[in-house]
């Protein structure tokens, strides 16, 4: 467990996000069946109070996972999202203002830091000018010391009868400056008698500098990289699913709560 205090609160503009999720959401068309979709898309953002469009790297992940949905969340509970995420480095978690009421049963607003380390990589999707850096991956690694720091305000709200929980999110700091935006969420879903977990963003990630070389959005580099931003949320709902099948424990929230 590692603690890095939140160095900065939100304003109240800074909870006022759902509105451009529901935008980015609203025309995507989707089904029931296992999906990790990744693209890029034009995104409306808010700097402060201006609206903004801008390219960003669009994913949506979902996958079914064998565990009923009350036995899932009691196990995988959907406060605990970000501290259960792959490659989990450290972070805080401090209570947010008063809930909201409206057509959910329950509403918690928290505010999170996260500290995540660099996505894992496949050997073949590092590619610089289409030759292969390296084959051993952890040599591939090694040449990414990298962490993506963030501060999210969270609202997770909980639907009893339709046994639904979701989590919406969205980046407001970011003390080493890696994230220039991240909104998104995660849903967890009664479907008969297992839990759809679905995660549904976008990412204006700023890799300044890798191996060397300078991102932008028309680097072949980035494309590498959007694709890896897919995996990772694949591979946080594998994990979450190890959690809720009781083969590996979920980090202990209370560890990271500000009180």
């Amino acid at each position: 467990m590692s603690i890095k205090p939140i160095t900065k609160d939100p304003t109240e503009d800074d909870w006022n996000f759902l509105d451009l999720i529901e935008r980015f959401q609203g025309d995507t068309k989707v089904d029931t069946t296992e999906q990790n979709i990744v693209d890029t898309i034009n995104a409306e953002m808010r700097s402060g109070k201006k609206k903004i469009e801008k390219k960003m790297i669009y994913e949506f992940t979902r996958r079914l996972i064998g565990v009923a949905y009350e036995e899932f969340i009691s196990r995988m509970e959907p406060i605990g999202w970000g501290i259960n995420l792959v490659n989990h480095r450290g972070g805080q978690i401090k209570p947010g203002p008063k809930p909201e009421t409206g057509d959910w049963d329950t509403e918690v607003r928290q505010i999170e830091r996260m500290s995540l380390g660099t996505f894992n990589i496949e050997p073949s999707r590092c590619v610089i000018n289409n030759l292969l850096v390296d084959p051993a991956l952890k040599f591939v690694e090694s040449l990414l010391p990298y962490e993506m720091d963030m501060t999210k305000t969270e609202i997770i709200r909980s639907w009893n009868s339709s046994r639904l929980s979701k989590v919406y999110w969205r980046v407001y700091y970011s003390n080493d400056k890696s994230v220039v935006d991240d909104i998104g969420t995660v849903e967890f879903m009664k479907f008969n008698d297992k839990t759809m977990v679905t995660f549904h963003s976008v990412h204006d990630l700023k890799f300044s500098k890798i191996m060397g070389v300078d991102i932008d959005k028309t680097n072949k580099l980035y494309d590498k990289i959007k694709h890896m931003v897919g995996d990772y949320f694949l591979e946080c709902i594998k994990h979450y699913e190890k959690i809720a099948k009781g083969v590996v424990d979920a980090t202990p929230y209370g560890d990271y709560l500000k009180r």
